[in-house]
């Protein structure tokens, strides 16, 4: 016959196999989502101060533009014409700079829903670490002795001696 002890320790070490296991298993599943998001944040953040330098060196290059246009056709001797040509010139660059902030708007909007998306996967995998450790330890578990009398045909007898 078996202790209660004894078996208890048997049930709680095949309970921590079944539990590691488990883990393993979300652990692997969602180390893969994880990366994933991880992968696609940096190309996101990459996007995103890509537009930014974008962006600012477009606005110093309308301003260089700009200026130099105002002043030639103040105190330049070029044509009216070509003074016209270089201030519709820096208008137009003006009027790329908005598309592209848009463009940095975009990318910031795209990079904070995968940060949220990572963050909500990562509570996920969290809660469902915590659900896999909690179950209900081989200790608590309530243990009821059955007697179990052999049967006849249960008993086998290999060897007989004679004394």
């Amino acid at each position: 016959a078996e202790e209660e002890g004894d078996f208890r320790v048997r049930v709680a070490q095949a309970h921590r196999e079944i539990r590691d296991a488990k883990v393993e298993k979300l652990t692997a599943s969602y180390e893969a989502k994880l990366v994933s998001l991880q992968d696609r944040i940096r190309t996101a953040e990459d996007r995103l101060l890509r537009e930014k330098s974008q962006v600012s060196m477009r606005v110093q290059q309308t301003t260089i533009w700009g200026s130099l246009a105002t002043i030639g056709s103040i105190f330049g001797k070029s044509s009216l014409r070509s003074s016209i040509s270089r201030i519709g010139s820096a208008a137009r660059s003006a009027s790329r700079i908005a598309k592209e902030r848009q463009d940095v708007v975009r990318a910031e909007g795209n990079l904070q829903v995968l940060q949220a998306r990572y963050a909500d996967l990562e509570q996920e995998f969290k809660d469902a670490l915590m659900d896999a450790q909690i179950e209900a330890s081989p200790q608590e578990i309530p243990l009821e002795q059955i007697l179990l009398r052999p049967k006849r045909s249960d008993i086998i007898v290999e060897d007989i001696w004679y004394i």
